[in-house]
């Protein structure tokens, strides 16, 4: 089953966040402003491409490392492109998606 991948705001702030940096200082990182690293960081707004690889110049990482996948049947995801799939709760759990794993 094909994965779908969509920018995730999370990765976004904790990557920035790892890396001790600010909102402020990413964007001086990056050649952009404030304003658009927290409206990335709080969903108000998707990135454009050049956007993303002005990101990734700043914080020193690979474009993938901002995006999760997504199963393109239920919308489950799993943390990022890399990284094993998340354990979904019982509440939300669907056998088939290839993030389900049994708890």
């Amino acid at each position: 089953m094909k994965k779908k991948l969509r920018f995730s705001k999370e990765k976004l702030k904790s990557l920035r966040e790892s890396k001790g940096l600010s909102m402020t200082k990413l964007a001086e990182f990056s050649g952009l402003n404030r304003s658009e690293i927290w409206k990335l960081e709080t969903g108000y707004q998707q990135p454009r491409t050049e956007t993303l690889l002005k990101i990734t110049e700043g914080l020193s990482v690979k474009i993938q490392d901002l995006f999760i996948q997504t199963c393109p049947d239920c919308n489950h995801y799993g943390h990022g492109v890399d990284d094993p799939p998340c354990l979904i709760g019982k509440d939300t759990a669907d056998p088939k998606c290839p993030f389900f794993e049994k708890q």
